[in-house]
């Protein structure tokens, strides 16, 4: 995975050389995430919750036809999503297979109903920086209108932070016995797809005003902590968000009105 990274950087740094950015813009919003699972244990468990995210990026503009343009937007994105719900941690081994401990349903966060009630700990949030690759194509000129899907990767910035720790759970000591070993850690990487769509208006020469929406779907699975080998496939990031865009134009030649 590290190597898609790297080459979709590399398109991304080559695209940047090889063309001009046609504009710049900056976007902020409400995110909502949260992790797919087919796992009985996980399953339900981690319902979505809202986060903050803001993005600076611009438009590179390829090909313009009769009715539309096909342009690549390229951003680079801070997200904070809410921390997870349930950990599970290895619980020594019997006749030697490992067995696991699951903590479910834990009121990390404010948006817990139960957080505040039992005055559980604040767990941090996931902190990512993502680098975003979306082909697109536009329509109209007053009023835009982009529709388009590509690539993102990135960082979770502040992976130490959300490792977890039998430590951190002190509400459970009861629960957690001193057989329970191990951290849960998550993994630093994340890469997969995107669809976006934006509008815009033009409120000037150069500033256009719009809203805009665009989903991540990782390929990556989040941590490897009691991995089903039936259901290997899952425990992976999907997150949508939404918000504004403020986008100001460099080029206001007549070829790019």
């Amino acid at each position: 995975m590290k190597i898609i990274f790297i080459s979709l950087f590399v398109l991304i740094s080559s695209s940047i050389f090889g063309q001009t950015f046609n504009n710049i813009r900056i976007s902020s919003g409400i995110s909502y995430a949260n992790v797919t699972s087919k796992s009985p244990v996980n399953e339900g468990v981690n319902p979505f919750r809202y986060g903050v995210w803001t993005s600076l990026g611009g438009n590179l503009k390829f090909k313009k036809f009769r009715h539309f343009d096909f342009n690549l937007d390229l951003g680079l994105t801070y997200q904070e999503r809410m921390p997870l719900e349930f950990f599970t941690f290895e619980a020594g081994t019997q006749i030697g297979v490992p067995t696991f401990i699951h903590i479910q349903d834990y009121a990390s966060h404010p948006q817990h109903k139960f957080h505040e009630v039992s005055g559980f700990d604040r767990f941090p949030n996931f902190k990512y920086l993502h680098i975003e690759a979306v082909p697109n194509i536009t329509f109209g000129k007053k009023l835009k209108t982009s529709v388009g899907i590509g690539l993102f990767g990135g960082r979770l910035i502040n992976k130490n932070e959300v490792t977890r720790k039998p430590s951190d759970f002190g509400e459970l000591e009861n629960y957690l016995t001193q057989s329970t070993t191990g951290n849960v850690e998550y993994t630093g990487f994340d890469f997969g797809w995107q669809p976006k769509v934006s509008c815009m208006y033009q409120i000037n020469e150069k500033l256009n005003l719009g809203v805009e929406a665009k989903s991540y779907h990782s390929l990556v699975r989040m941590n490897d902590t009691d991995v089903n080998t039936e259901r290997v496939f899952n425990l992976f990031w999907v997150a949508y968000t939404g918000g504004i865009i403020l986008q100001y134009e460099l080029n206001t030649t007549k070829e790019n009105k």
